[in-house]
C-alpha cells in the first residue's frame, strides 16, 4: 500500500496538507462519507498533480545539461494550469536558478508569496508597469532603446539598477530587437547608468527543425561575436527551450560560448520538460513523464428502464435497464467536454450517455462493479491510452500544453507525493 502526503490548492494558490502518511487510494472516497471534504472545502474534481514526479522531472532537467548549466523554470499561463505557486514552491527548494513568468501579475503572485528566487519577464511589460517590477525586483525583457531610457529615469529616481534581459529577434518574429538593430540596442543600453544587462536571449521557432534552428543559433552567436569585440560586459545568455534542450544540444553548450564571452553563464529555460508535456511533431512524448491526470467522482447513481431517455432534449433513449451514476463535470466547469466522453472506474472504462451538460453528465454503469457515491473516476488517466492526456487533448483538438492551461484555469488541483 503507498502511502502519500497530499497538499490541497488554497484559494491564494498556496497549500496545505490535509493528511500526512494517507493512502490516497481510499482517503477520498472515505472522507466524502464523512464529509471531511466538504469540511476543507474540497472539491469534488481536481487535477491530481504529482509533486514527486514532477522533482523527478526537473532532477533529469538538471543532470541532462548538466551542473555547469543555470536553469530558468518557465512558469508562464500559470505553470501551464499545473498551478504556479505550488509549483514554484517546489522548484525554488529543489535549486531553480530562476524563474520565468509571463506577465506582471504572475510576478506579484510569486512575491506575495514569498518566493524570493529571481523572476524573469519574459514578454516586454507596459511602461506602466516598471516602477511596481523594480519595486517587486524582478529582471525585465526589453527590446527598444526608448523604454531603456524611461526604465533608467525610473531605476534613478529610486536609486535601483534595473537588471534586463535584451531578447534578440532571431526567426520567430513576435517579440525582440531584430539582428540588424541588436547591437546598437545593446551598446546604447550598456551606457546607462541604472541598468545592467543580465542577459542576451533568442527564442527558437522549432528546435526539431535543426537546419532553421542552426540559422537562428549562428544569427544569435553573430551579435554575441559582435558584443564580445566591444567589451560590454554581459552576464548570461539563454536561448535553448525544451525542445532544444533535447534536439539542439549545442545551444546550451558552455564552451562555444565561453569562446566568444569569456566567463557567461549559460542558462536553458525548460517549460514543457518540467510538466512532462513536450511532444514531437509525431505526437511522441520526450524524456519526462506527466506529472497530472483529472479526477472527478460519482455524485448520484440511478436506474432507467428501457424506453427512457437521459439528459437534455432526450437524445439519448434506452435500448435496456440501465444503471446510471452522474459525475459533477461538464463543459462548463472544464472548459472541454462536449458530445463524447470517455471515462475510467474501477477497471473499466465507459462513456457519456446523452447530451453533457454544463457542470454534469450521465455515465452507463451497468457492467461495473462496486460503484457508490464516492466512487473515483478518472477523466484523464496517463498510462491509459484511451483517456491519457494526450488523447484526450487530441480528441477535443488542444494543443496539449493549451489543454493543461484550460484544465487549470477550469479545476482545482490537489497535490501529492
Amino acid at each position: 500500500m503507498i502511502k502519500e502526503n497530499i497538499y490541497y490548492e488554497k484559494e491564494d494558490g498556496g497549500l496545505f496538507s490535509i493528511r500526512g502518511n494517507t493512502d490516497i487510494n481510499n482517503y477520498f472516497n472515505k472522507n466524502i462519507k464523512s464529509k471531511i471534504i466538504e469540511k476543507n472545502n474540497l472539491p469534488l474534481t481536481w487535477m491530481n498533480i504529482n509533486l514527486y514526479q514532477l522533482e523527478e522531472n526537473y532532477k533529469k532537467i538538471s543532470s541532462e545539461v548538466g551542473l555547469n548549466i543555470g536553469i530558468i523554470s518557465v512558469l508562464k499561463a500559470n505553470a501551464y494550469g499545473h498551478g504556479l505557486v505550488p509549483i514554484a514552491k517546489i522548484l525554488e527548494k529543489l535549486g531553480t536558478d530562476k524563474i520565468a513568468v509571463g506577465s506582471i501579475d504572475e510576478a506579484i503572485i510569486l512575491r506575495e508569496n514569498k518566493i524570493k528566487t529571481p523572476i524573469i519577464l519574459l514578454y516586454p511589460p507596459f511602461y506602466d508597469h516598471f516602477s511596481k517590477l523594480l519595486d517587486l525586483d524582478v529582471e525585465i525583457t526589453v527590446s527598444s532603446y526608448e523604454l531603456m531610457v524611461l526604465l533608467n529615469k525610473i531605476a534613478k529616481d529610486k536609486n535601483k539598477i534595473a537588471k534586463v534581459h535584451i531578447q534578440i529577434n532571431t526567426g520567430l518574429n513576435r517579440y525582440g530587437v531584430n539582428v540588424n538593430k541588436a547591437f546598437k540596442l545593446i551598446h546604447n543600453t550598456s551606457k546607462l547608468s541604472f541598468i545592467k544587462i543580465e542577459s542576451l536571449w533568442t527564442h527558437f521557432t522549432d528546435a526539431e527543425d535543426k537546419k532553421f534552428t542552426a540559422i537562428q543559433f549562428d544569427k544569435f552567436l553573430h551579435i554575441l561575436k559582435e558584443v564580445s569585440y566591444s567589451k560590454i560586459k554581459i552576464s548570461s545568455i539563454h536561448c535553448a527551450n525544451s525542445s532544444a534542450i533535447i534536439n539542439f544540444k549545442k545551444s546550451y553548450n558552455k564552451k562555444i560560448f565561453n569562446d566568444i564571452l569569456p566567463g557567461v553563464k549559460v542558462f536553458v529555460r525548460p517549460g514543457c520538460l518540467i510538466y512532462g508535456t513536450l511532444q514531437d511533431k509525431k505526437g511522441r512524448f520526450l524524456n519526462n513523464p506527466i506529472i497530472s491526470s483529472v479526477i472527478t467522482h460519482i455524485t448520484d447513481i440511478n436506474y432507467v428502464s428501457k424506453g427512457d431517455a437521459i439528459g437534455y432534449f432526450k437524445k439519448y433513449v434506452a435500448k435496456q435497464k440501465l444503471k446510471v451514476a452522474t459525475i459533477p463535470v461538464g463543459w462548463g466547469n472544464t472548459g472541454y467536454l462536449s458530445e463524447k466522453a470517455t471515462v475510467f472506474l474501477n477497471k473499466k472504462h465507459t462513456h457519456n450517455l446523452g447530451l453533457i451538460s454544463s457542470n454534469n453528465f450521465a455515465i452507463n454503469i451497468t457492467n461495473i462493479n462496486k460503484c457508490n457515491l464516492g466512487t473515483r473516476v478518472f477523466l484523464v488517466k496517463n498510462n491509459d491510452k484511451k483517456i491519457s492526456l494526450n488523447q484526450v487533448s487530441k480528441s477535443n483538438n488542444k494543443f496539449l500544453n493549451y489543454f493543461t492551461s484550460l484544465l487549470g484555469s477550469k479545476i482545482r488541483k490537489v497535490y501529492f507525493k
